[in-house]
């Protein structure tokens, strides 16, 4: 990719536990294949274990509204560099700043433009041949083509990604052993869900799976102390003693959870302000764990996922998630393929690796043009 120089540019503090802390390293990680010694990382808080092209901000270390402060100045600087580099960032300020400055800004959206400052911004960028847009879903891309009027070629819509090669030998370990090592129930049909329990995102669900059939465990991981305490509270008070809290675990361990189950759930409902547009991290790393997949299709989620590669229901009616559970159990052989399906997506469609690539390409043909 000769030519092309990339800066990414955010506040955020990595590394953190945050979803776009993670997001955000693992495309820099990506980015830095793909583009060696040409591509930089500027972030809050990079460690002395940082990757040598990973370099904290000024005021790094500070509150958020600093470290913002810093990722304006970090934009406006690089105005005055004799090779000055292409700003790739989350931040709709750094990309005004950077295309008010005659630089060129690529910004990734995972939502519609809140607030009137960033509507504005928006308004400034949206006919400038010098501003770039990717968005996580097509129904984002939809939105601001349709809504903003942003010129179909200088927008791109990529989801999401995971990196399945770090599921790979654990994927391919024998499950009691996996549910042994976790101290797991070593019988029973496991259910396993991963990450936040918010409201909104459909906890109350879970009741459904747990009174199925008697043999069904139920195995929560991760999530805020006070939601666990919450969802532990009302399936108490509902006598469903057959589901497991477990608090938020490493990233490795998380990857075992996954493997060890025999169905994984993803649940999403309406009342989540972003369903209809979002690319949710926690799809991509079920699909590469190759276990079986229940999951809510809405929203941008039909994107994704489909009775090809998962046993999909709708989140407003119950009687096609049971419809769904009853014919996976039913299909181990369906099961099986779909998640095998599921896992080869993840390793050949959406990996991170794949997601860098098409958005390099992307940026290098809107260069030619």
């Amino acid at each position: 990719m000769s030519g092309l120089r990339l800066v990414y540019i955010t506040r955020v503090v990595i590394p953190s536990r945050a979803a776009q802390a993670h997001q955000i390293s693992c495309m820099g990680k990506a980015f830095r294949r793909a583009l060696g010694d040409q591509f930089e990382l500027v972030s809050g808080l990079a460690t002395d274990s940082a990757p040598d092209y990973h370099r904290s901000l000024l005021f790094s270390a500070a509150s958020s509204g600093l470290r913002h402060l810093a990722t304006c100045l970090e934009a406006a600087l690089f105005a005055f560099r004799r090779f000055r580099p292409i700003i790739y960032t989350r931040d709709i300020i750094v990309a005004f700043l950077t295309v008010a400055t005659n630089g060129t800004a690529i910004y990734e959206a995972h939502k519609e433009p809140i607030g009137v400052v960033p509507r504005l911004c928006l308004q400034f960028l949206r006919t400038s041949s010098r501003f770039k847009l990717v968005t996580i879903s097509e129904a984002l891309k939809s939105f601001y083509v349709d809504k903003w009027l942003i010129p179909p070629r200088n927008i791109i819509a990529v989801h999401d990604g995971v990196f399945s090669e770090e599921y790979d030998d654990i994927a391919n370990l024998d499950k009691a052993s996996l549910r042994m090592q976790l101290e797991l129930p070593p019988d029973g049909l496991v259910i396993v869900h991963t990450g936040s329990l918010y409201p909104g995102r459909g906890g109350e669900l879970f009741e459904v799976l747990l009174t199925f059939r008697p043999d069904i465990r139920f195995v929560q991981v991760g999530g805020e102390t006070a939601d666990i305490e919450k969802w532990r509270q009302y399936y108490h008070e509902r006598n469903l003693n057959n589901i497991i809290f477990i608090n938020r675990q490493a990233r490795n361990m998380v990857i075992r959870y996954q493997c060890a189950a025999d169905i994984l759930f993803y649940m999403i409902t309406p009342e989540t302000p972003t369903y209809w547009c979002c690319s949710p991290l926690k799809l991509f790393e079920y699909m590469a764990s190759g276990t079986p997949i229940l999951a809510a299709r809405i929203g941008s989620v039909c994107e994704i996922l489909d009775d090809t590669n998962a046993f999909c229901f709708d989140p407003s009616d119950i009687g096609t998630l049971k419809s769904a559970l009853q014919i996976l159990v039913n299909n181990p052989q369906s099961a099986k393929d779909r998640a095998q399906k599921a896992a080869l997506e993840a390793h050949n469609e959406y990996s991170w690796f794949a997601r860098s690539k098409r958005i390099i390409d992307f940026i290098s043909n809107s260069k030619e043009n």
